[in-house]
């Protein structure tokens, strides 16, 4: 911060602390105004730690009250991790599934593995975070999980025979949850296959379950209250693609095609005002990819806690502060639109569909090069982590696409009216593996998690990729 010029671009909360505390000079000139500035920044650790904040993309959590180590550093070690990379590998092993399913949350990855979960707290250098890890045990294998740290819970579906199970338990200690045991699907043809998955996703009040329903040969969609274990919302659809909470109650869920048999599109569902059976409102059909996916900007940051087994607990941003980001049509690469831009439409019009021509002026579209073979997830905030191969095959390269309204270089107005559009800050990175070697990514905050195929195009079942952390 020794550049005057840079302190226009702060957020106004932060000039106001910093204005409210500097002492009034006798001449008030700017040179004076901008060394009492540099002079109170220095000598305030606090106000340091929240320039490390901003400097590191977490601006909306000025207000949090939590500590980190020399936060000043954090954009500068940020900008230096992509240029030497420090790879820490986890051998896992994972049984049954050939890779299962993968979560993160705040920083936590969890994979199954020998019929359990195993659980890793991603190592963060800016939060002085070492590695650890602890695993929940079950007798049988699981057809998908989702956790959340907050509420020290965990949610796993089990097929057992003709039916699946969910069981709710403790994350820390995998006691059982007193609302432990909920029916999803009972199959009338069969035993359920053990490669059947579930999707899952859970808020602080809220579960929601999607899985394939051989009987009915649709997607069968479930909404519970999980604190008391009511089932609020049951529905059948042949469209449905995947899902996520834009806040503790709403949901968004992505469709193959409209309910008018258009092109696809997301639904808008809102858990405290549905009963059974009860339509959802429809936000957009447009071109939206046919191999389809939704992202949602989860947690803000996490810090360390000495009574948390996992010893991190994540933020979850208002809605305010998160971020949508679905798959478009090949060569048009993924939009992006702030969920608070969504919301508001969503309640001026009320039960209304919204049309794809209504949505496009909030939604700015990134186009992206070679053929996407990787997930995207976001880091923190509003970046955005990418990777894809080039057009040959051979490579994979990780792109970040900064979307803050604070990126050091080119920004996007995100709050913007459409009519101008500037793209986001790009960081390109190349990774240090074959494409067809890379399974899947994800990302914890300053950290990257890449499985690798044992062997090129993972031609070997059942056995598990190597999880790396750069």
């Amino acid at each position: 911060m020794t550049d005057t010029n840079q302190l226009g671009r702060l957020p106004w909360e932060l000039l106001e602390e910093i204005v409210a505390q500097l002492p009034a000079p006798d001449i008030l000139t700017l040179e004076k105004v901008a060394r009492g500035f540099h002079d109170f920044i220095r000598s305030s650790p606090r106000i340091q730690h929240k320039l490390g904040l901003w400097a590191a993309g977490l601006e909306h959590n000025l207000s949090t009250s939590f500590t980190l180590v020399d936060s000043v550093k954090a954009l500068k070690e940020y900008r230096t991790r992509w240029k030497s990379v420090n790879i820490d590998r986890y051998q896992t092993t994972i049984g049954t599934h050939t890779f299962g399913a993968n979560v993160d949350v705040g920083g936590v990855f969890a994979i199954p593995k020998d019929n359990g979960i195993q659980f890793y707290t991603l190592p963060s250098s800016l939060r002085a975070i070492a590695p650890k890890s602890h695993k929940i045990r079950f007798g049988s294998g699981v057809a998908g999980f989702t956790f959340h740290p907050q509420e020290d819970v965990v949610v796993v579906a089990v097929p057992i025979g003709r039916i699946i199970n969910l069981h709710l338990i403790t994350m820390s200690g995998g006691v059982p949850h007193p609302s432990a045991l909920k029916q999803i699907i009972e199959s009338e043809t069969g035993p359920i296959s053990p490669s059947h998955s579930v999707f899952l996703s859970i808020t602080g009040h809220r579960l929601a379950s999607m899985a394939e329903n051989t009987n009915t040969n649709t997607i069968q969609l479930n909404v519970w209250d999980w604190r008391t274990g009511e089932l609020l919302f049951e529905h059948h659809s042949p469209y449905y693609q995947s899902l996520g909470f834009l806040d503790d109650y709403r949901l968004v869920i992505s469709v193959s095609a409209s309910k008018h048999g258009g092109s696809p599109g997301l639904l808008l569902l809102d858990t405290k005002r549905v009963s059974l059976m009860v339509p959802t409102q429809t936000l957009f059909h447009g071109p939206v990819s046919s191999r389809q996916w939704i992202c949602l900007s989860e947690a803000g940051g996490y810090h360390p806690s000495p009574q948390d087994t996992l010893s991190s607990t994540p933020f979850y941003p208002a809605s305010s502060q998160r971020i949508l980001a679905l798959s478009l049509e090949p060569q048009r690469g993924f939009g992006v639109i702030k969920v608070e831009t969504l919301l508001k439409l969503a309640r001026e019009r009320a039960g209304e569909e919204i049309h794809w021509e209504e949505w496009k002026p909030y939604l700015v579209e990134t186009s992206t090069e070679g053929t996407l073979n990787a997930s995207y997830h976001w880091l923190s905030g509003f970046r955005l982590f990418s990777a894809s191969v080039t057009k040959d095959g051979r490579r994979c390269d990780l792109h970040v696409y900064d979307f803050s309204p604070h990126a050091r270089m080119k920004f996007l107005h995100l709050a913007g009216d459409g009519r101008k559009v500037i793209r986001p800050s790009v960081v390109g990175h190349r990774l240090p593996w074959n494409a067809m070697d890379i399974h899947d990514i994800t990302f914890g905050h300053d950290s990257m998690v890449v499985q690798l195929c044992p062997i090129s195009l993972g031609s070997i079942p059942n056995v598990a990729p190597d999880i790396e952390s750069l």
